[in-house]
């Protein structure tokens, strides 16, 4: 996350934000981060591409993102 430059407190923001909601849309992180779509959009296409989130519906609007690497966590001892 250190490397996004300007998108550095957005992108601390919403890596705060997954492990309260590790199952977001574009429209949660907006709301949650008080921001614009195509600001949750890119946030989500770089966190996406970083392999931080996995896009679930396969949509281009609607899309669901999930921090699935945390949830594995819980998943993997049964919670």
């Amino acid at each position: 996350i250190a490397q996004l430059g300007r998108r550095q407190a957005n992108a601390d923001r919403l890596l705060q934000y997954l492990f309260s909601q590790p199952v977001v849309s574009a429209q949660d992180v907006e709301t949650a981060l008080n921001c614009s779509a195509p600001t949750a959009n890119t946030l989500l296409q770089t966190f996406s591409t970083l392999g931080i989130l996995q896009e679930k519906t396969g949509y281009q609007r609607n899309r669901i993102f999930r921090f699935g690497e945390y949830i594995g966590l819980f998943e993997k001892r049964g919670v």
